[in-house]
């Protein structure tokens, strides 16, 4: 998160030097420049809260930068599996809200032009690093899912013990040793 979130700031401080709206005026006063790029931002980063990743209403622009402080601080008030639920949404929020940055800051700047269409070529290849990273964490999420599931599984089985019908199960096949499992898929399971 903190690394999309200063991926994204730095893309804004860029915007702020080279906007076309704000060439050609001068040295404008950094009021103006922050001014300009909250407007510019504000209401992408709301819609997104609003329709997709509402982890982002907590995050908002002070002096014209992304501020994520009150998400990166959330491990303070939530733990285990929701906090890392909330940080991923965030993950996936921030992640999206680069993408309508740059598409955003491209087309404010240089338009469809050469300069342009090469930027966007070295964009793709520096999301294509991003995606992966997050694909990565995605299966780790999915693996961590699914070793808990079988966790729980396991434990209930285990809860239940030898000869005692499982709690919603009418007649179950058992194994040796009264369990409700053959040997075999016991020692795989394990």
């Amino acid at each position: 998160m903190k690394t999309l979130s200063q991926c994204i700031n730095g893309l804004l401080i860029h915007h702020g030097k080279y906007a076309k709206a704000l060439r050609g005026r001068g040295q404008l006063p950094i009021p103006d420049i922050v001014r300009y790029l909250e407007r510019r931002f504000t209401q992408p980063l709301q819609l997104l809260s609003k329709q997709q990743y509402p982890i982002l209403e907590t995050a908002n622009f002070a002096n014209g930068q992304l501020d994520c402080s009150e998400i990166l601080h959330l491990d303070k008030l939530v733990k285990g599996e929701k906090l890392e639920e909330f940080y991923w949404e965030a993950v996936l929020g921030l992640a999206t809200f680069l993408r309508t940055v740059f598409a955003t800051l491209l087309n404010d700047e240089v338009g469809n032009s050469h300069t342009g269409r090469q930027l966007n070529v070295v964009w793709k290849a520096f999301l294509t690093e991003i995606d992966q990273e997050i694909q990565q964490y995605q299966l780790y999420r999915a693996n961590q899912n699914a070793q808990h599931t079988r966790n729980r599984h396991n434990e209930a089985a285990f809860q239940v013990g030898p000869g005692v019908p499982m709690p919603g199960v009418s007649s179950m096949p058992q194994g040796q040793n009264n369990l409700p499992w053959s040997s075999e898929t016991q020692r795989r399971s394990i």
